[in-house]
């Protein structure tokens, strides 16, 4: 009956959908969903060397496209580029802390498959999460004397029913309109790092610094970047700078480029038949990452789209049009556009997943959502675009084809790559919501089910379709710098406007609708505090120095709203533990360093709002100050209730609970120096068992106080007893060929395309 039994194993996988997905990721450059291999999205096609590159050996995890792993979603993805199979002789999950390299955790491979042309996909098990904060991926090999090292590319999201994100959009990095957009700094202007210098970019630094505060600081999963995170005179300088500010978000950063990250120069700029001088993109993808991806969390799929796509002859620039710092880019087509591969990989991610929302820097629908689309041009024999031509969206026209290669030519108004990818995402429903920036302001677009997207395009909503734009993080705009807040609960219920109601444009200068759709920046921020030994220290990312037992959170808050606030410390590991100063603040997350002697300890709460809504409104701002102090504790925290056999059988699994688990905030147990779980159980099987296993268990009490007790469990070799007698069975009629008999079901299947993360397809069957 064997058969019989599989074949019905079979029926209810085909029925009820593959086991759910528990890895964030889900696609990088189209693989798996639309090519058999991962692409090498790092190959260099431009004259100029990239200098001091983020991103070397490892594709993914990377710190423009980082993993999450949380407590239900334990598998970690890696891929790598090496010139054979890699040996692996260590996995690490690390932190530089003081200068040197601390090992949180270690990952266990469970599968290494080639999957292109010298790139590797390793598949991990991650037995231990750790508190939500960065942390960098260390890859060792046996036959390498240097590890791989993926700089702030893994975090920890802190589970919630909820799923929090912010969209970050245009931060646009050295822009000179940043020295004259004081007027955009809607806040008092007392925030660390205000500067209102016109001879460098210490004002948009200064904003910047204060959104990454901020963003820190709120309880949230993740942020969102939508493009334009530089400006595009000097590439090499701007990626630089602006990786020096970003990577001090301690939350995942996912950002997609925009026109101003992609601009392709090429040796002689009359003939773009010449040797290409540089590509923003390939610099993108050297201290960011992919140019497009897909991950998922709390059961939705978010996709990172490259709108600013095609070829560098279409995003051709020239020399910089001014002086020094006071100079633009000058370039023929500045839209959105999508090449078919790209689009192909979208419609594939739609049909495949549950996509909560695609995330662009162009929005499809053309200018304004009006279905005014721009020709492509010819750098520089048609036009240079000035100011006002306020280009969303490029069409390739009988005027100029910028790749005659593919199969897009002869679009119109009515059909194009932006109304394509439009009406792919008309086949869910309901349809993802698209974000964008491109226009530095807070717009959103709602068409109701029946309605053309645009006149006359064949284009209609199939349910509620919002394209929801944001404003600028810290150049020059319409109303404000700031960032969106989006929030989506377990029944699908979506907010994304800050003080007005939800699918409402409003402004603050509107006389029908005042309010803000973004939060505006530089109105909350922490500054922590500590006294070392080499003096007082502060900063305004994170607190604490690993070596300081006692460090002051100063929380600011001028916005009209109570918040919520994440605080995260580095503290020195303790037996006692540590306290706060503020009952309403508590500590929620603890993880200990493999060496006992660092502690990252993130503490939560609330702060008051500060300015008065309508005040607010106005200008008028007044703030709420809280101070929340961590000092060492002197409570010795419980010892653990531990119930365990001490004697198996060598064919049983290693077993125990943590009876008082209730009193802790980690539970980590270690076999031979390495984790191999976390929480109140302990149920592990080994085939390679000692005479005597002796199991570690770590646990980190509620005040952060951390203690260590061993078991040691004696292990009898297991002998199987052969059977008295064996008589053959007559199979059964109904008993399935051989061939299908054999076919082992019961492991992975061989496939690396990952299973759909709620789209069910089938019905609902009971088979016996």
């Amino acid at each position: 009956m064997v058969g019989v039994k599989k074949f019905a194993i079979l029926i209810v996988l085909l029925l009820f959908g593959l086991p759910a997905h528990s890895d964030s990721f889900l696609s990088i450059h189209g693989y798996p969903q639309n090519r058999s291999e991962i692409e090498d999205y790092q190959i260099q096609i431009q004259t100029k060397a990239i200098l001091r590159p983020f991103i070397n050996d490892i594709l993914y995890p990377v710190f423009g496209f980082p993993a999450m792993v949380t407590e239900n979603e334990r598998e970690l993805s890696i891929i790598l580029r090496h010139e054979s199979e890699p040996q692996i002789s260590s996995i690490k999950i690390t932190r530089v802390v003081g200068g040197f390299k601390k090992v949180f955790t270690e990952v266990h491979p469970v599968s290494i498959k080639k999957k292109g042309i010298d790139l590797y996909r390793i598949k991990c098990e991650v037995p231990v999460t750790l508190p939500s904060a960065r942390y960098d991926l260390t890859i060792s090999f046996k036959d390498k004397p240097e590890p791989f090292i993926s700089w702030h590319s893994v975090f920890f999201p802190e589970p919630s029913l909820n799923t929090v994100f912010y969209v970050w959009a245009d931060p646009q990095i050295e822009d000179f309109q940043s020295k004259r957009a004081g007027s955009l700094n809607y806040n008092p202007g007392d925030y660390p790092y205000k500067s209102d210098s016109l001879l460098d970019f210490s004002r948009q630094e200064g904003i910047i610094k204060a959104t990454i505060s901020q963003m820190n600081s709120g309880d949230t999963h993740f942020v969102t970047a939508l493009g334009d995170i530089v400006f595009g005179i000097n590439y090499q300088r701007e990626y630089e700078d602006i990786l020096s500010l970003v990577t001090h978000f301690e939350i995942p950063f996912f950002p997609v480029p925009g026109n101003h990250d992609g601009y392709a120069k090429f040796t002689d700029q009359n003939d773009l038949s010449s040797p290409l001088e540089y590509d923003g993109l390939e610099y993108w993808t050297r201290f960011f990452g992919p140019l497009y991806y897909a991950f998922s969390f709390n059961g939705h799929a978010f996709l990172m789209l490259n709108t600013y796509d095609g070829t560098p002859q279409r995003r051709a620039s020239g020399k910089p049009l001014g002086i020094g710092d006071n100079a633009a880019p000058p370039v023929s087509n500045w839209g959105g556009f999508q090449t078919k591969d790209s689009l192909d990989w979208i419609e594939k991610m739609i049909d495949q997943y549950d996509v909560f929302g695609l995330f662009a820097h162009m929005m499809p629908l053309g200018q304004g959502a009006t279905g005014k689309y721009h020709p492509m041009k010819q750098f520089p024999r048609d036009s240079i675009i000035g100011v006002l031509d306020s280009q969303e969206w490029n069409i390739e026209t009988t005027a100029w084809d910028s790749d005659p290669t593919d199969l897009i030519f002869n679009e119109t108004q009515k059909s194009n790559t932006g109304l394509t990818l439009a009406s792919y995402m008309t086949r869910q429903i309901p349809a993802p919501y698209y974000f964008s920036g491109h226009t530095h302001r807070d717009r959103i677009y709602w068409f109701e089910k029946g309605e053309e997207l645009v006149d006359e395009s064949g284009v209609f909503a199939t349910g509620d379709m919002k394209f929801i734009m944001t404003t600028t993080a810290a150049t020059g705009g319409e109303a404000y710098w700031g960032f969106r807040k989006v929030e989506i609960t377990p029944d699908g219920d979506v907010s994304y406007n800050y003080k007005c109601d939800r699918g409402v444009n409003c402004l603050p200068g509107d006389i029908a609708n005042p309010g803000f759709q973004s939060i505006p920046a530089g109105n909350m921020w922490v500054t922590y505090k500590w006294t070392s030994i080499i003096g007082n220290e502060k900063s305004i990312f994170i607190g604490g120095d690993n070596l300081t037992e006692t460090v002051n959170a100063e929380i600011i808050n001028y916005l009209p709203t109570k918040e919520p606030v994440t605080l995260r410390f580095l503290m020195p590991a303790s037996r006692k533990g540590y306290k706060l100063n503020d009952e309403d603040f508590k500590i929620s997350q603890t993880g200990l360093s493999k060496d006992l002697k660092t502690m990252i300890i993130v503490v939560k709460g609330e702060v008051e709002a500060g300015s008065k809504g309508d005040e607010f409104l106005y200008k008028l701002f007044d703030k709420n100050e809280l101070t929340v102090s961590i000092s060492p504790d002197s409570v010795d925290p419980p010892f653990p209730d531990i119930e365990h056999v001490s004697h198996i059988l060598s064919n049983q699994n290693l077993t125990a609970t943590v009876n008082n688990s209730e009193d802790y905030l980690s539970l980590v147990w270690e076999r031979g120096g390495i984790n191999i779980a976390q929480g109140k159980y302990l149920d592990k099987f080994f085939e390679d068992y000692n005479n005597t296993e002796t199991i570690v268990l770590t646990y980190i009490a509620k005040n952060g106080a951390f203690g260590q007790t061993v078991l040691n469990i004696s292990v009898e070799q297991y002998v199987e007893e052969p059977d008295e007698e064996f008589v053959e069975e007559e199979p059964d009629e109904f008993e399935e060929p051989d061939e299908f008999v054999d076919e082992p079901l019961d492991e992975e299947p061989d496939v690396d395309e990952p299973s759909p993360i709620r789209k069910k397809k089938g019905c609902s069957v009971l088979v016996i």
